[in-house]
């Protein structure tokens, strides 16, 4: 079995650049939006493009728009659902993700704060993913008391 694992302090995360060639692999098609706050809290949410790297960028499958400024929580809400988190755990054993840092390497799937590597293990076993500080290893699953 294969799993993407982060081999850097920081976090498991997807590039923007490898979400959308593994959304468009998926036959999906995604739009980013940067978010930007006012001193009353007010979100804006500008579209960008997958190249913008900065950490208040958000990947949406849905199309809301050059500018899009939520009026109120619902349509927050209705934002918010759309999200494709570059963090997700189903992202973790993906076949597409997987193929695609065959194809392209480390460096063009990883974000500025990862390094995400595949890892193979036996079928048969019960993992889990553990971790500090972000960087993370495989280990067979046992059991735990604190």
């Amino acid at each position: 079995m294969k799993i993407i694992i982060n081999r850097k302090y920081g976090g498991f995360w997807i590039s923007n650049i490898a979400l959308e060639e593994l959304m468009q692999r998926k036959g999906e098609t995604i739009c980013f939006y940067e978010m930007t706050f006012d001193d009353s809290d007010k979100y804006t949410y500008t579209k960008t493009d997958a190249s913008n790297n900065n950490l208040f960028v958000a990947a949406i499958c849905n199309d809301f728009g050059d500018v899009f400024i939520p009026e109120n929580d619902e349509q927050s809400d209705e934002f918010y659902k759309y999200i494709i988190r570059g963090n997700d755990w189903r992202w973790r054993t993906d076949t597409d993700l997987i193929n695609l840092i065959v194809e392209k390497g480390s460096e063009f799937v990883s974000s500025p704060l990862s390094s995400l590597e595949i890892v193979e293990i036996p079928d048969d076993i019960e993992w889990e993913i553990e971790e500090y500080d972000g960087m993370e290893w495989i280990s067979e699953k046992h059991r735990s008391w604190y």
